[in-house]
């Protein structure tokens, strides 16, 4: 079993926008139970929530979210998420993702690509895919991932439902992590 949390500076509101929605924060807080069947077949259930503090209150738009993951092939990952009410908009939605990460040499430095869809309904615009290669690195406790994702399929009626179109483009990050 796991406990965890992360916190996240996010900006969804266009500089030369007229409105605030008061989100400058994303906090995920998870449970999760996770099982290695074999050196190259494991499974994880997790539960998320996912909350903007400082949301102004037409913006609120905390959320659950429900995953499983089953990794085989000792490289390769399935996703399956749910979220009974996606982003508060009174929606279920469905993510679903394949994944896999590969070691450099014995470096420890890992190359990872993954390619998912967000099936968000009929209600909320249709769907979208999402992409990622990326390279990451554990220190001890600490871990860095470089990471290049992009979107496809984010549409004038997504944006009408989720938001601005400039959300979905593509992004190079730095992400840093610290595990106690």
């Amino acid at each position: 079993f796991y406990l965890g949390g992360e916190f996240f500076g996010v900006d969804f509101v266009p500089s030369d926008a007229d409105y605030d929605d008061g989100i400058s924060h994303e906090g995920n807080v998870y449970l999760g139970w996770g099982h290695e069947f074999s050196d190259t077949l494991w499974l994880d259930l997790s539960y998320t929530r996912i909350f903007y503090p400082g949301s102004e209150p037409d913006y609120n738009s905390d959320f659950n979210e429900f995953e499983v993951v089953l990794g085989f092939a000792e490289h390769y990952s399935l996703t399956a998420n749910y979220s009974d009410d996606t982003i508060n908009l009174g929606h279920s939605a469905w993510y679903w993702r394949v994944g896999g990460e590969w070691e450099l040499g014995g470096s420890g430095v890992m190359l990872g690509a993954g390619a998912g869809i967000y099936d968000l309904g009929a209600q909320l615009g249709g769907s979208y895919r999402d992409h990622e290669l990326f390279l990451a690195r554990d220190f001890g406790r600490l871990g860095l991932k470089l990471a290049f994702t992009d979107t496809s399929g984010y549409d004038d009626d997504l944006a009408d439902a989720l938001g601005e179109r400039h959300l979905a483009g593509q992004r190079v990050a730095l992400i840093a992590g610290f595990r106690f």
